[in-house]
């Protein structure tokens, strides 16, 4: 379970496992984000960065469902899910998917040729768990068939390769002894108004590289 999928050593493993495990007879991760409104989306940091498919999963009556419908997270769900749908929940449940399912019709699908939807399930007495199982199976089959499958994956890759040279060169520039004993004198000066924040860009850099 990942906390928060913004932090960056958080999301590194998360790639780096993923990255292992695409090649082997592994063929399904499911990856749970507490918090998803509140850390995940606020930034709109790409969800398919690191997955096929993103579901949103949702507690009828919760306080996430105004938060998801303010903060954009609906756009960027292939799926919602409204979860707690038994018993005296089970109408509330359906109603919220009425809802959503309006809401979705008016929003781009954040998948290409596939159209997104809310479900409702319960986890507790299993009602509803197969269906929405299915329709991750036809979303990797719809997906696959078009194409989208396989680029999502190559273009997630390069992210990967591409985030990984960033936090690389980012760790060799926050270790490096000099930068570490000159960047609080700057930023001082920088809050203090005698320099810029482009003379300090400028003079940290000067520094890691030596001149």
């Amino acid at each position: 379970m990942l906390k928060n999928l913004l932090n960056p050593n958080i999301k590194k493993k998360v790639k780096v496992v993923l990255t292992l495990a695409v090649p082997t007879v592994i063929e399904n991760f499911l990856i749970t984000i507490v918090g998803f409104v509140d850390t995940l989306f606020v930034s709109k940091i790409g969800l398919h960065e690191v997955s096929a498919v993103g579901i949103l999963l949702m507690i009828t009556g919760a306080r996430g469902e105004l938060q998801g419908m303010k903060k954009g997270v609906i756009e960027l769900a292939d799926a919602i899910i409204i979860n707690k749908a038994d018993g005296d929940n089970k109408q509330k449940a359906l109603m919220a998917k009425v809802d959503y399912d309006r809401i979705l019709h008016f929003l781009r699908p954040a998948t290409e040729g596939w159209v997104t939807k809310g479900h409702t399930c319960s986890a507790y007495t299993g009602e509803g768990v197969e269906d929405v199982w299915r329709m991750i199976e036809k979303f990797q089959k719809v997906t696959a068939a078009s194409g989208i499958f396989e680029r999502r994956r190559r273009t997630q890759m390069l992210s990967w390769v591409q985030s990984m040279v960033q936090e690389y060169l980012q760790t060799l520039f926050m270790n490096h002894p000099e930068v570490i004993q000159k960047k609080p004198i700057i930023e001082q000066d920088v809050i203090e108004g005698r320099i810029s924040a482009t003379m300090a860009v400028k003079s940290l850099i000067e520094i890691f590289e030596g001149h």
